[in-house]
């Protein structure tokens, strides 16, 4: 009876302990994407001179749907210009992801706002993260491509209390899903 008391105490240490692991990881699938995004779309400014959008890709997460995987199709080689945006910008995930990304930019392409949305805890309550960068004036005329993340709702996590910020990867803000695990 000890022994059964002792492993059913450590698997109710262990359990939980691991899903807020697993889903520590899969958040950072979000902001790490976004970051490579961010790299791309910077790039592609440099070269072209302006930002790309694209469309919700690989598709609209929905709820419930953050904690299985989504395949990428393939971008195709040669890249065309009627390729999807992010093969234009040279960026594309290296398998399935739990989020979906979508690039905004304004009419004249010199600000984006690219956001990522899941539900990577199956709790009905999507979670967004997103990044902008203002134009040459700092400011950030692009429109959001997600209705989750509005400009101005990106939060640096790294200011007590946290702040909208610009040009920084994160939370779009604290009611929409959960962030930290």
């Amino acid at each position: 009876m000890i022994v059964v008391a002792i492993i059913g105490i450590l698997a109710a240490v262990a359990i939980p302990n691991f899903i807020r692991y697993q889903l520590r990881t899969r958040a950072g699938e979000g902001r790490i994407n976004l970051a490579a995004i961010r790299t791309a779309e910077e790039a592609y400014l440099a070269e072209f001179g302006r930002y790309v959008p694209f469309v919700s890709t690989p598709a609209a997460a929905g709820v419930g749907l953050g904690s299985v995987k989504k395949p990428w199709v393939a971008c195709p080689i040669p890249v065309v210009p009627a390729s999807p945006g992010h093969c234009i910008i040279g960026w594309q995930p290296d398998g399935p992801t739990y989020y979906n990304y979508v690039a905004a930019t304004d009419a004249t392409a010199t600000s984006f706002v690219a956001t990522c949305e899941s539900d990577i805890d199956a709790e009905l309550t999507i979670n967004y993260w997103g990044f902008e960068r203002s134009n040459a004036a700092g400011i950030v005329t692009a429109a959001s491509g997600n209705p989750g993340c509005p400009v101005g709702s990106v939060l640096d996590m790294t200011a007590n209390p946290p702040v909208p910020a610009n040009n920084i990867v994160g939370p779009c803000a604290f009611d929409f899903g959960s962030t930290v695990f």
